[in-house]
């Protein structure tokens, strides 16, 4: 049987992350895109600045250098049917209010002890101009997985996918059809 990749970002990237340590054998590869789970005294998270905060300033940190973009405003957007803004706006709030649950408190986590157990061939992607999660941690995980690749990508903040989609798929998709472990 033929064992999956994983790929994971942000929140999902620590969860991923987790999972390829805790269990080696499991996956193929791992792809982390700007994940969670490391701290750095000398590079603080600001996640809960982000979740405390109004959720119009939440592109600022998940799209930066690009927070008045197209796919900024999408993803801040509000359905046009007035009925659904309350819905969108709570569940908005839950998701919010769940990841920080898992995510906080990021020191404590433990993942820095575990991502030595990574065996599997691992790219660690990042933008250059990530707000939420510094791109130092780019380094930091990529120093703690053996034989690990790190990528970044310039002109692109937390949110890879939104700030360079383009080249976002295409450091993806290279590294996905690659070898497998």
């Amino acid at each position: 049987m033929q064992r999956p990749a994983v790929v994971g970002q942000s929140f999902g990237g620590m969860v991923a992350a987790d999972l390829a340590a805790t269990f080696p054998q499991l996956f193929s590869r791992l792809l982390l895109l700007s994940p969670f789970g490391l701290w750095r005294d000398d590079a603080p998270i600001p996640l809960m600045q982000m979740v405390a905060g109004p959720p119009q300033d939440r592109a600022e940190s998940t799209c930066s250098p690009h927070p008045d973009s197209d796919a900024a405003r999408a993803a801040q957007a509000l359905p046009d049917d007035p009925a659904q803004i309350p819905t969108v706006i709570a569940q908005s709030a839950w998701n919010v209010g769940c990841t920080t649950k898992f995510a906080w408190p990021i020191a404590d986590h433990g993942l820095s002890r575990r991502l030595h157990r990574i065996a599997v061939p691992t790219l660690i992607v990042w933008g250059r101009q990530d707000a939420l999660v510094p791109v130092s941690y780019a380094q930091e995980f990529g120093s703690r997985i053996a034989g690990s690749q790190v990528e970044l990508i310039d002109d692109c903040g937390h949110a890879l996918q939104a700030d360079q989609p383009e080249r976002a798929r295409t450091t993806i998709a290279a590294f996905l059809d690659g070898p497998a472990a």
